[in-house]
């Protein structure tokens, strides 16, 4: 046993050494205006506990981190790609073309990190766009043209984690919505599932089993969360709540919970459930944004906290997520500010990552290491 300990400690003192621990916190990354609130935001990234701030360039909404966690990946304000390091350092901007276009959903990184697939929505008219599903070499920038379907609006490209295909969302004129399949050449593309109005980005299961999705039902047009077995098509509903508006489900780093935002429009809030859909537990609480002051509407009735875009931290322990009509010191008082919070799972405990201040905060992502 006394050989044992020995040899474990020594396998830990370069770590000790190095200051770091087995699981590292990772890194946040969020888009802000709050520099300049209401004008160009620009992409940050930040400590788990608030510290260390980097603001990288202008940006848009998406976000993603690379599978290490060593870069990010983000649109542009003029129809680009952006990468950079962690730390802030070697930005590079990618464009498909010296046409005008837009990024049609978040970029997604290949597993192994050399490529990221996204989607170009070239204008071919005012009010006509044909979007084609590319790739780009992290490396050398080169771009490669995987889809020409003109017919095909396409959109959210979702890489699967053994890197063979690439998923990504299609219409055509209208609803239905529909969910493809191919190869990542580009090669055997086929249909999955048809959708009758999706109503956000699809994901791979860690196990590369099944995609999930949000579909929009009824009227109403509250989101309910799919998941699609990828071998035989069939989809199965997770959360089969048709008065509550589901949508933002993100994996655990192990596949085994998904977290999501769920609640009437306008006051989700955090929830969890396991990935068959059974255990749900709500984490936040629509009266989380009123610790400072309560915010009211111009009728004088109190405007409930909503929740967003939910993110794992790499130990699944926490959950990141941004939060609308908060009442930090500095905002409206008919509107607030946005802002970004942690929540604990264990003890739903919830901290505010920027409690004062002016400016909106959004889209936050937490590295995957």
């Amino acid at each position: 046993m006394k050989r044992f300990v020995i040899f474990v400690a020594v396998l830990l003192l370069p770590l000790l050494a190095a200051g770091c621990s087995p699981t590292s916190p990772g890194k946040i990354a969020f888009v802000s205006d709050f520099e300049e609130p209401g004008q160009i935001p620009f992409a940050y990234i930040v400590d788990p506990d608030g510290g260390n701030q980097i603001r990288l360039d202008q940006c848009h909404y998406f976000l993603q981190w690379s599978p290490d966690g060593t870069r990010i990946a983000f649109c542009g304000l003029e129809g680009e790609i952006c990468i950079a390091d962690a730390d802030g350092t070697n930005l590079s901007k990618v464009k498909l073309s010296t046409m005008g276009y837009l990024l049609n959903g978040g970029p997604s990184w290949s597993p192994a990190g050399a490529k990221i697939a996204v989607v170009g929505a070239f204008p071919q008219s005012p009010n006509n766009y044909i979007a084609e599903v590319y790739t780009i070499e992290v490396e050398t920038g080169e771009t490669k043209k995987l889809t020409d379907t003109p017919d095909i609006y396409k959109y959210g490209p979702s890489w699967s984690p053994d890197g063979r295909q690439i998923a990504f969302a299609a219409l055509k004129s209208g609803p239905p919505d529909y969910i493809y399949m191919m190869d990542a050449d580009g090669s055997k593309q086929r249909l999955l599932t048809t959708v009758p109005q999706l109503g956000g980005p699809i994901s791979w299961s860690p196990d590369g089993k099944k995609i999930m999705y949000v579909s929009r039902i009824g009227e109403r047009g509250y989101g309910e969360i799919y998941l699609v077995d990828v071998e035989d098509g069939t989809s199965i509903n997770l959360t089969n709540s048709p008065d509550i508006h589901d949508c933002d489900p993100a994996w655990s780093p192990d596949g085994r919970k998904i977290a999501f935002c769920s609640g009437k429009y306008g006051e989700e809030q955090v929830h969890v459930m396991d990935a068959d859909g059974s255990h749900l537990i709500k984490l936040t609480d629509e009266e989380l944004g009123c610790h400072h002051e309560p915010l009211l509407a111009p009728d004088g009735k109190r405007i409930l906290f909503s929740a967003q875009s939910p993110s794992w931290s790499p130990d699944g322990k926490r959950i990141l997520f941004s939060g609308s009509t908060f009442c930090r010191p500095g905002g409206s008082k008919w509107t607030g500010w946005s802002s970004i919070f942690i929540v604990d799972i264990d003890s739903h405990s919830v901290t505010d990552l920027i409690d004062a201040g002016p400016g909106d905060y959004w889209g936050p992502v937490w590295s995957p290491r």
